[in-house]
């Protein structure tokens, strides 16, 4: 197993879990709920559902993630979700529909193509994983990496905010 493949999937774990509990809690399934009746994805009625399908997901992406006999469904997992996640978001940026989402509980932002690129990111780590997945136990060391790896990716619109030039910044911090 390559170094990469045995941080990968624990990160994107994280990322997951991160993301599901973000969701569960009531203004992150409303928030959720509202970005999928406004984007026009899905049917209006559809939204409730496919917010506690997304969820549920999530959740067992992360789990199956986080268990070596697991790993390669999960980094199969992750990728579908992703690409699917991915896929969305293009379609709303292509629409010009004007969302925010707080994904990981951030409070959320405007959605926008440095967001497109952190799933692009996650999409592609996914598909490494998935390639070095077999039999994977990663490290403690593999394990801290990883973590430190999914707080960047996790705090991502934060950082994007603090680094972005004044005239990019997003609108929740003027």
């Amino acid at each position: 197993m390559s170094a990469l493949a045995s941080i990968v999937g624990p990160m994107l774990a994280m990322v997951f879990a991160v993301a599901a509990a973000a969701k569960t809690r009531p203004a992150g399934f409303r928030e959720l709920v509202t970005l999928l009746r406004t984007a026009r994805l899905l049917p209006a009625d559809w939204a409730a559902p496919a917010a506690v399908v997304l969820i549920v997901a999530e959740a067992v992406t992360a789990v199956c993630l986080a268990l070596p006999a697991t790993v390669r469904f999960g980094t199969a997992a992750a990728g579908l979700l992703l690409a699917v996640l991915t896929a969305g978001l293009a379609v709303m940026l292509r629409r010009r529909v004007a969302l925010s989402c707080g994904c990981f509980g951030s409070g959320g932002g405007p959605l926008g193509v440095a967001q497109l690129g952190r799933n692009l990111v996650l999409l592609a780590c996914a598909v490494a994983g998935w390639a070095g997945a077999a039999g994977a136990r990663p490290s403690p060391v593999a394990w801290a990496t990883a973590a430190f790896a999914a707080a960047l990716l996790v705090r991502f619109d934060d950082l994007h905010d603090l680094l972005a030039p004044a005239t990019a910044r997003r609108s929740r911090f003027r």
